[in-house]
């Protein structure tokens, strides 16, 4: 033994001579007395000796020499405990590319089964892959799966009960469930757990994903280990379900035990993602540090920017992410979207075309398509990629929202509301198409279908933003009370939606307001400006708000930013001449109006305040009487055209005759 174990205060160069001098080999013991008396006199004189105490690799030897069957089940453990990190790092690998949507998993779980045919967690992971991606396992390829497995019969029939829900025999899987006992054992909870989840996909249902991270969840707290895998799924299944306290109680446990690997970083930022958006991204940047080059990590971070509106900033790592794996089919749809929100449409068009490519039959890929091409105003495309969607999937609600949008853009309010109507009858719910179904009935005029259907929809979905945007446009002509609520909660469920205070703007200013009412509308538009200060809609809205409170010098101001932000808007040149025309500034008003004029020719109610402005200055006493063809040249296609005797925008209200402009 080494002296130093018997005696703590023996030196260790005096313990390491004593050790070579009674080493067992001959050839590692002292070969001559001098050199033995060399060294005690180097240590006694404080100079470095010679001995030096063995190494690890030297002690390894002799406990193998001294123990040699303790030494075999080292070395038999250890190798099995590399083996088990292989397959967990190839599940790891595997589970991670799937959440993404990625084609190529069943090479890593090949190589995971290669190494441990019978391994539990490979087996469940191969079963929920092909459930995702098909074919659907057969019965057959599930026995030759579990055969080299030690399973227990409990998880051997909800494997089978779950391969023949697949194969569409759901009386038989239905019958075996009914049998199942609760869960008894990890590998059975985790198993449970992929059956929830491969359902929460296909049925985009928040409660499949609740009961998988159920599943999970025992699976990690009947494991001593508490393995990273069932975690990792239990980060995965939370990241559809609304509970942010238990994602991000899931995201610290994951930070926390494996804080220098990716793969954990990376399912930290999954649970964490809509929770706590800037904690998740920096859990997302420090797994990039650990792996620069990951591919899933870049998107990740892309879709992380994209998701706050930050579209910019998401193309770059979107197209790094491509760089590093041009079949990238998710890259290629998310940086289609980051170019179409950032007015590339070209660029948005041609990398969707790319992504369909490479994964044809994703119906959200097509309705994305029609949608761009839509925005570049091709309408038959558009038309040909919305049916191509639904072809895929029925219920795809883009596609669905995409032919609502053309039937009412080309065939009017009726038409979108009978085919919303018939769609949902049918059982194709989504909000979508209760949303243009409420907008429809209100321009027709049925206020009380309108409503009735917006109290559906809520009904079905929750408290959902725009259902309470049409809700407050449709009820405002039934109780002005309700739309103000309806407007108010919309802000309160999305307050960086410009059109939530758009319309709790319009509710409260809704036809006679009180100063405070006006008030607190021209806060909701200035909210609006500062969301969408592009949008000349905006800017009106504070005006006219700003002239019913008297304050028309700041109206003004607010108008000539409407001219300013949107030139080509002949709406918007339009009520700048109105308000200049109303505070007497004719030449300025008829300037106005003439560029109205210049974007919208035959506008009526451009042409009827222009000649209105004419016959204003002409009339002037101080003024010259040449203004009166103009006059009329201006407002005659306006009578041909059978000019209400009273003109009203919603805006202002000229009580003019026609007559009364034609001298």
């Amino acid at each position: 033994p080494d002296p130093t174990s018997i005696h703590r205060r023996i030196p260790s160069e005096l313990s390491a001579i004593a050790l070579r001098a009674i080493e067992k080999a001959p050839r590692r013991r002292y070969q001559t007395a001098r050199e033995l008396a060399d060294d005690l006199d180097a240590f006694l004189n404080h100079r470095p000796v010679h001995a030096r105490k063995a190494g690890l690799l030297r002690r390894m030897q002799r406990f193998a020499q001294r123990e040699p069957w303790q030494a075999a089940l080292v070395i038999v453990l250890c190798l099995a405990e590399l083996r088990s990190q292989r397959i967990d790092k190839l599940l790891e690998q595997a589970t991670m590319k799937m959440a993404l949507g990625a084609q190529d998993t069943m090479a890593l779980l090949q190589q995971a089964a290669a190494l441990d045919p019978g391994h539990p967690d490979t087996i469940g992971i191969i079963v929920w892959a092909r459930s995702e991606q098909g074919p659907a396992l057969s019965l057959d390829e599930l026995e030759q799966l579990i055969e080299p497995a030690d399973l227990v019969a409990d998880e051997q029939l909800r494997l089978r009960a779950w391969v023949l829900a697949q194969l569409g025999r759901k009386e038989e899987a239905a019958a075996i469930e009914a049998e199942l006992a609760p869960v008894s054992t990890a590998v059975g909870a985790f198993y449970s757990g992929l059956n929830w989840l491969s359902r929460g996909h296909s049925k985009r249902d928040e409660a499949a994903f609740r009961a998988a991270a159920d599943g999970f969840e025992v699976a990690a707290l009947m494991t001593p280990r508490r393995r990273p895998l069932y975690l990792n799924k239990l980060a995965h299944a939370l990241g559809h379900v609304g509970d942010a306290t238990r994602r991000e109680k899931i995201a610290a446990v994951l930070h926390r035990s494996w804080p220098d690997s990716a793969s954990q970083q990376y399912w930290s930022y999954f649970a964490e993602k809509d929770s706590n958006r800037a904690r998740a991204r920096t859990r997302l940047q420090r797994a990039l540090q650990l792996r620069r080059d990951h591919a899933v990590l870049l998107y990740n971070l892309g879709v992380s920017y994209s998701k706050s509106k930050q579209y910019q900033k998401a193309v770059a790592p979107l197209e790094q992410a491509i760089a590093r794996n041009p079949n990238f089919a998710a890259a290629h749809a998310n940086l289609a979207l980051a170019w179409f929100h950032t007015g590339k449409h070209a660029e948005a068009l041609a990398s969707v075309d790319k992504a369909i490519a490479l994964d044809h039959n994703n119906a959200d890929l097509h309705a994305n398509r029609g949608q761009f091409l839509l925005a570049m105003k091709r309408v038959p495309e558009a038309r040909q990629a919305h049916e191509q969607a639904l072809s895929l999937e029925p219920a795809q609600p883009i596609a669905l929202a995409g032919v609502a949008y053309l039937l009412h853009s080309t065939q009017g309010a009726t038409a979108c509301a009978t085919f919303c109507r018939e769609q949902l009858d049918q059982g194709r719910v989504c909000e979508e198409l209760y949303r243009f179904l409420v907008m429809s009935r209100t321009q027709e005029r049925r206020y009380q279908d309108a409503v009735k259907a917006a109290d559906e929809g809520l009904a079905l979905f929750g408290d959902s933003a725009w259902l309470h945007i049409r809700r407050a446009h449709a009820i405002k002509h039934l109780d002005r009370a309700a739309a103000i609520a309806d407007g108010r909660r919309a802000v309160e469920l999305a307050p960086t939606l410009a059109e939530a205070h758009e319309t709790k703007g319009q509710m409260l200013s809704h036809g006679t307001a009180s100063p405070e009412l006006l008030e607190e509308s021209l806060v909701a538009f200035e909210q609006q400006i500062q969301l969408a200060p592009g949008t000349g809609k905006a800017y009106l809205n504070a005006a006219v708000v700003l002239m019913r409170l008297g304050r028309s010098d700041e109206s003004l101001e607010k108008m000539r930013q409407v001219v300013a932000r949107v030139p080509t808007w002949a709406r918007g040149h339009e009520n700048l001449g109105a308000l200049l025309l109303d505070l007497g500034h004719l030449d300025q008003a008829i300037a106005a109006l003439d560029a109205g004029l210049q974007q919208a020719p035959t506008n009526p109610g451009i042409r009827f305040r222009y000649a209105f402005a004419l016959h204003r200055l002409a009339t002037d006493g101080a003024r010259r009487s040449w203004h009166f063809p103009g006059a009329l040249s201006a407002v005659a296609p306006c009578a041909a055209g059978g000019l209400l005797a009273t003109f009203r925008d919603g805006l202002y209200h000229l009580d003019m005759d026609v007559a009364a402009a034609t001298p």
